[in-house]
């Protein structure tokens, strides 16, 4: 859904076959503005984080002990009803 949005998908509750462009569209966008923010190690994500060009993601914990220490507004999100 927030894909969509950020793709500027007119409707993102219709992606229906008969939409199948608005799809890729999502998908082109999701890449070309995610895929310089992750790579195989955490500095590429520290990096990222601490510029503010990534807003929400999933990190190891000293990863985000890291980023604390270093003054980087970082929180951790708990859902009700996910892992402890």
């Amino acid at each position: 859904m927030m894909a969509a949005l950020v793709a500027g998908v007119a409707d993102p509750f219709d992606m229906s076959d008969s939409r199948s462009g608005a799809r890729g569209d999502v998908a082109g966008a999701v890449r070309s503005r995610f895929s310089s923010s992750t790579g195989p190690d955490d500095t590429v994500l520290k990096a990222a984080v601490s510029s503010g060009d990534v807003v929400a993601t999933s990190m190891w914990s000293d990863t985000f002990r890291s980023l604390k220490q270093k003054g980087v507004p970082v929180a951790l999100h708990a859902p009700q009803g996910g892992h402890p």
